[in-house]
Parts: structure tokens; C-alpha cells; sequence
């Protein structure tokens, strides 16, 4: 068990990565406060819907956060095939991932979360030594 427990606890540090992003970040529960605190890269947060204000965005100190309000958390996978709702309402599956939150398509919310992690990149970098 003490093995498991020194690998959970290990630094999984990668000098290759120079930035992250995380869309709809799950799980962020799981990590603690002060391991977050220690990220040094820049970190684009996207969140999908409303903002949840999960406290990324504060606690890692290179983040940066945007939100998308008229997107789901479903808004980022694969645009639907047509048919594809009423099949899951048939076979009594929930076609809320055929869905997304506004008015705009999911192929538009798709430009934007592009958008914005092209200039997360392009900024993430150009910051880099």
C-alpha cells in the first residue's frame, strides 16, 4: 500500500509540457489545494455552461479562465448525427449530449472553444523562454 501511496504522491512533472488546458475540467476535486497551488505553467481553463467557479482559476497561479455560458458539458464532443436524439429517447437514454445550452449550433461552440485555445497556445508560447 505505501507504494501506491508514494506514486499518488510523487511530483509527475514533464519538463517537455510548457502549458495546459482543461475544457470542462472534471475531477479537479481530487487534487489538492497545495498541488495546484505549485503548477507554474500557464493554464487555460474553459468551462462549459455557466461558470462553476470550481476555484482553478484562483488556486493555480498561471490560469487563465473563460467561459462559455451558452454551452453545455456536452458541447465539446462530437456534433451529433442527425438521427441521433431520437434514437437515444427510443431506446430510453438521455439525449442531453445531443444538446447544448443556447441558441448557437455546437459546430459554432466548437469555433470558439478552437479560438480560444489557439490563442491560449499561441500566448502560452510566445511566454515561453
Amino acid at each position: 500500500m505505501g507504494q501506491i501511496a508514494e506514486s499518488i504522491t510523487a511530483s509527475h512533472l514533464d519538463p517537455r509540457i510548457k502549458m495546459a488546458i482543461a475544457v470542462n475540467a472534471e475531477l479537479d476535486r481530487s487534487f489538492s489545494a497545495d498541488s495546484l497551488a505549485a503548477i507554474e505553467m500557464p493554464v487555460q481553463i474553459i468551462d462549459l455552461g455557466q461558470a462553476t467557479n470550481t476555484g482553478l482559476e484562483k488556486t493555480i497561479p498561471a490560469a487563465r479562465y473563460m467561459a462559455i455560458a451558452d454551452a453545455s458539458p456536452f458541447s465539446v464532443f462530437a456534433i451529433c448525427q442527425p438521427k441521433a436524439a431520437i434514437i437515444l429517447a427510443e431506446e430510453g437514454e438521455d439525449d442531453a449530449v445531443c444538446h447544448d445550452g443556447g441558441q448557437r449550433s455546437r459546430g459554432e461552440i466548437h469555433v470558439e472553444i478552437g479560438g480560444i485555445i489557439e490563442a491560449a497556445l499561441l500566448q502560452g508560447f510566445s511566454a515561453q523562454p
